[in-house]
């Protein structure tokens, strides 16, 4: 009976070690910030589709096929970037209790990491240590991929669209301006 009025009470007081409530802190934040960036360029991306839609429901060009074809890559892109986002959060959220039901099973999580976890490289082995599923880390690279690809398809369909509808000068002209956003919103990840 004591034993286990002790039992959980350590599993009550329990707590992950600073340095993988650090990782989990930082994978939420960028986590939230690319699905509210990637929800937002798909709303964008929904919004130039509809323009485009409208203004040239009847050309079979090449470059409006190939356009319409960027858009919808686009938006679907986008969407996987924000519901792998939030998948993310979600998982991360949830390691703390995930840590806790295995410390409750009897699992020693001692709040000592061997030396190697320590680095700052193994923030996945860190969070995999404390029972992270394998899955997290395809999430988050599904997350960043998401984030870029979706970027540059969206950049690639505002640029195609200025080229079909607009003349070659002014799309030319767009390039100096679209290239540096268009690396500042590549940035927004690598900080």
């Amino acid at each position: 009976m004591e034993n286990d009025m002790a039992l959980r009470q350590k599993v009550q007081d329990f707590k992950l070690p600073e340095v993988v409530q650090a990782d989990i802190n930082s994978w939420i934040c960028v986590a939230n910030t690319l699905a509210i960036t990637t929800a937002l360029f798909a709303a964008v991306q929904i919004s130039l589709n509809a323009i485009v839609e409208q203004l040239m429901f009847s050309g079979k060009s090449m470059p409006l096929r190939v356009l319409r074809w960027i858009m919808y890559a686009s938006v679907l892109v986008n969407i996987s970037g924000t519901a792998s986002a939030i998948s993310v959060v979600n998982m991360a959220s949830s390691l703390s209790s995930e840590a806790r039901s295995q410390f409750f099973k009897g699992r020693d999580m001692n709040s000592t990491l061997p030396r190697v976890l320590l680095r700052p490289e193994s923030s996945f082995a860190r969070l995999r240590h404390f029972g992270m599923p394998s899955v997290f880390l395809w999430l988050t690279r599904l997350m960043l991929i998401s984030y870029f690809a979706g970027s540059i398809c969206l950049f690639i369909s505002f640029y195609v669209w200025v080229f079909i509808t607009q003349s070659k000068a002014a799309a030319a002209s767009l390039l100096p301006i679209g290239i540096p956003a268009f690396l500042l919103v590549c940035s927004l990840v690598y900080y």
